[in-house]
């Protein structure tokens, strides 16, 4: 049974990519003060990339946080847009992405 079950599913054309770490409490304190106190950090780029940076868990040893990084699809040829992966390569990241993102 589906939730609806007359929605039409249609993939945008756009790459995502979702992850989480955990940092040391004084290393996101270094890191991270100068943003202030938000529980979310939002950037978006001129080309309409997004990074949104979230704290999921914060504790006076450690800080956990998950990041959402998207963009829209550049070309037939962009790696990093895979729309049709299968669901258990979610987990795996294509390499092209660890360069457009350093």
């Amino acid at each position: 049974m589906r939730l609806l079950p007359t929605a039409e599913l249609r993939i945008e054309p756009y790459a995502v990519l979702y992850g989480g770490f955990r940092l040391e409490a004084d290393t996101f304190s270094d890191v991270f003060s100068a943003f202030g106190d938000d529980n979310h950090l939002h950037g978006v780029a001129p080309d309409s990339t997004v990074l949104s940076l979230s704290i999921d868990d914060k504790t006076s040893e450690s800080v956990k946080l998950s990041w959402t990084y998207s963009r829209p699809a550049r070309d037939p040829a962009d790696t990093v847009f895979r729309p049709k992966r299968a669901v258990e390569a979610a987990n795996d990241i294509p390499p092209d992405f660890f360069m457009e993102v350093r």
